[in-house]
């Protein structure tokens, strides 16, 4: 029913009018449906109302919580919903301002004063202001519940000078700070919305990003609505003012194969994380674009160094020895990965070219010598089955894998080349969740699994004692030492020696397989405009528009 047949409607309803002259009724009716036509006309000046815009985001994982400090993994819905930190990270991988306009760092590099932009405000209409800052990053550093601690255990003290200017002192200097703060890790929750809901905040948060929380249905989507008086974008969007959308939604869709499908039917608009066996038909589709980027981090096969059978160093060797990273390269990920040995990316700061090279002699796909490896540490085949035995006990072990496809792929690739140096893979496929919550608690033998970050400090969080050792359970106190000169030496050619020695301390106690460096790869329906991704943050919301 039309907006003029409902109002003529009403009208005749509510006038009394059921019996007398039916052509005078008709005459009422028509002239009542006239002047609400009318009405309705002219009260959109003569055009049509405009028709809501909705930008439909294809993923796979389903977040647990929207709280950043309990959760160790964050993805595109906290980047709208929060924005970045005090800083932002260009295409070029340098700070710019973001929540901060300006910012001055003391001669000793131990305290930073921040000027915050004039104007920012939470969703809920309340000051993201300097006792916000202060707020917040005393929680993230302090809250017992906190995940991500160690990211700011650095800083000693935190001073309110004004309500735009907060000064941060460190106990000491340090670098890896700066890629915190530019990072969700450390944007902005509503001080208000967490002491209201407590430890439920994370089902309803409130951001100060360019879009406002709506829903979320488990399993199914989220739902974000424009923030129309978002206007601190980072200098590197073209759209500094509020989104050009009207609503965005994520659907959590985890089967490849449903993905690739709805957007070839149109049904979203925007698909994150294509499966490299998809890219080239999705590039032949004249109605797709796909935009490739760089990923900022390796993908691994991870062992519980505290748990058998990966507490004994040899067998970790072995199973670096076992694996075949080429192949993954080639197969799992359909050529669109670099195959890597060390612990940091070619494109990372602190990647040494020569240690990559001495790790590929030393950890390069030798199954015999894998066989060698093992049998020296007394696993044998006693009885013929393929599986080696030490004291009772076959060489067999878990591996966690999430629900993607492609993940899928390596692991099983993964089964059948250790299986071929006598060791049985049992893959277990686990709720992206579950295995970010079991794997600091060490509930695991192995998993696949992967780090993207900016800077080299991630291997403070992976390995570092004071961090917990989250994934692999495995460090040293000579490891511990460099990890902490390379995130408080400023110098980047000195940085860069500690990270070098760092990595040639994780390669000889191979905690893990690194396994690849990935392409990743977005693609969107060509009525999507402006889609741009910066490598450091992302897929850039705030510039897309739709025109269909």
């Amino acid at each position: 029913m039309g907006v003029a047949e409902t109002v003529s409607r009403r009208i005749v309803l509510h006038s009394g009018l059921e019996g007398g002259d039916t052509v005078k009724r008709l005459s009422m009716v028509a002239v009542v449906a006239a002047l609400a036509l009318s009405l309705v006309v002219a009260g959109c000046g003569g055009k049509p109302a405009a028709q809501e815009k909705v930008l439909r985001v294809g993923i796979v994982n389903d977040p647990a919580t929207f709280d950043i400090d309990r959760t160790t993994w964050i993805e595109d819905p906290f980047f709208v919903l929060y924005d970045y930190g005090l800083v932002s990270i260009d295409f070029d991988g340098k700070f710019v301002p973001n929540m901060a306009e300006s910012w001055q760092v003391s001669p000793d590099g131990k305290v930073i004063t921040f000027k915050l932009k004039p104007g920012l405000k939470f969703h809920d209409g309340t000051a993201l202001d300097a006792e916000a800052v202060k707020f917040r990053l005393e929680r993230m550093r302090d809250d017992p519940k906190g995940l991500n601690r160690e990211m700011v255990s650095s800083i000693s003290d935190i001073k309110v000078l004004d309500e735009r200017t907060v000064q941060i002192t460190c106990s000491q200097v340090d670098v890896s700070l700066w890629t915190t703060f530019a990072q969700s890790f450390a944007s902005f929750m509503s001080p208000d919305a967490l002491k209201k809901k407590g430890e439920d905040y994370g089902q309803a948060p409130v951001g100060a990003g360019p879009f406002k929380f709506v829903s979320h249905t488990r399993g199914s989507e989220i739902v974000f609505a424009r923030n129309p008086d978002y206007k601190w974008a980072p200098p590197f969007y073209k759209n500094q003012g509020a989104p050009l959308v009207d609503k965005l939604i994520f659907r959590i869709i985890p089967d490849e194969a449903t993905r690739i499908l709805e957007l070839e039917k149109g049904n979203i608009d925007l698909l994150l994380t294509v499966p490299p066996q998809q890219v080239a038909k999705l590039k032949q589709n004249k109605d797709i674009q796909v935009v490739e980027f760089p990923e900022n981090g390796i993908r691994y096969f991870g062992f519980n160094c505290q748990k058998w059978p990966f507490d004994d160093v040899k067998v970790r060797q072995a199973m670096n020895l076992a694996i075949d990273r080429d192949e993954i390269a080639r197969v799992g990920y359909d050529g669109l990965a670099t195959p890597v040995y060390t612990a940091l990316p070619h494109h990372l700061p602190g990647h040494s070219k020569a240690l990559e090279e001495q790790a590929r002699a030393e950890y390069g796909y030798n199954p015999e010598r894998a066989k060698q490896v093992l049998a020296e540490a007394g696993w044998k085949d006693t009885n013929g089955d393929g599986i080696v035995e030490k004291d009772g006990k076959a060489l067999e072990f878990s591996l966690w894998i999430t629900n993607d496809p492609v993940d899928q792929r390596v692991a099983q690739l993964i089964q059948k080349q250790v299986a071929a140096v006598g060791a049985k893979v049992d893959i277990q496929v686990m709720e992206d969740a579950a295995i970010r919550d079991g794997t600091p608690k060490g509930l695991h033998q192995s998993i696949l699994w992967m780090y993207g970050w900016s800077d080299p400090d991630i291997l403070y969080f992976l390995f570092h004692k004071d961090s917990g050792r989250v994934r692999m359970h495995w460090g040293t106190d000579e490891l511990d030492d460099l990890l902490v000169k390379g995130r408080t030496t400023v110098d980047a050619a000195q940085r860069a020696q500690y990270y070098e020695q760092a990595q040639k301390a994780i390669l000889d106690g191979a905690p893990w397989v690194p396994l690849v460096v990935r392409k990743g790869f977005v693609a969107a329906r060509t009525w999507v405009k402006d889609l741009r991704y910066n490598p450091f943050v992302g897929v850039l919301y705030n510039d897309i528009s739709i025109e269909k």
